[in-house]
């Protein structure tokens, strides 16, 4: 029986670089975190999104992150640095910095991503008042901040599957801590 050579036409994983790529992303809350927390603790940036709603939940409520989504006064500057600080850990040219037109409208948003497959790791916004909670020295956007942001996208139909997601872990999360409080005699 004649065996037959298997090519790798078109893969991702075919291309040169792209082992490395995919052990960084396996390992870029390790690398890209501990930046990020340095960062907010000496300028006060603030921490939104899935990220800040996981770190106030229990483990049990918590949901993957694509990305860190952080509220920044020097947004540009900051890109730049997290861009280098994963290229050195990484020996490579692997990530660059776009920039973006907020959603919003107001301002721009700097977005840290691979070249390759352009995998957003880390969205800038301008900075913008919000309440915050600080654990660890570093700010994060509360738990009913989130929400009324959440049913704002939902209300204006930005979009439906992440802000639905995360409405209900926060909501499970406050129904669960209702339960523990009531007294059961």
């Amino acid at each position: 029986m004649k065996k037959h050579k298997i090519f790798n036409t078109g893969s991702r994983l075919g291309r040169p670089g792209r082992v490395k790529e995919l052990d960084f992303l396996s390992r870029k809350d390790k690398v890209i975190l501990p930046k990020l927390n340095k960062q907010s603790r000496k300028d006060g940036s603030i921490f939104y999104g899935s990220f800040a709603v996981n770190k106030q939940l229990p483990r049990a409520f918590h949901r993957p992150h694509s990305d860190f989504d952080i509220f920044s006064r020097r947004q540009r500057i900051h890109a730049v640095e997290i861009e280098q600080c994963i290229d050195r850990s990484t020996n490579s040219d692997m990530t660059h910095v776009k920039r973006l037109p907020h959603p919003t409208g107001k301002g721009n948003l700097f977005r840290v991503e691979l070249r390759s497959d352009e995998t957003a790791l880390v969205d800038l916004s301008p900075m913008k008042k919000t309440k915050t909670i600080v654990k660890d020295g570093v700010r994060y956007e509360t738990l009913p901040e989130a929400k009324k942001k959440y049913h704002r996208m939902l209300r204006t139909g930005d979009r439906f599957v992440k802000p639905t997601i995360d409405l209900n872990r926060i909501e499970e999360h406050e129904s669960v801590k209702k339960f523990k409080r009531r007294r059961l005699f």
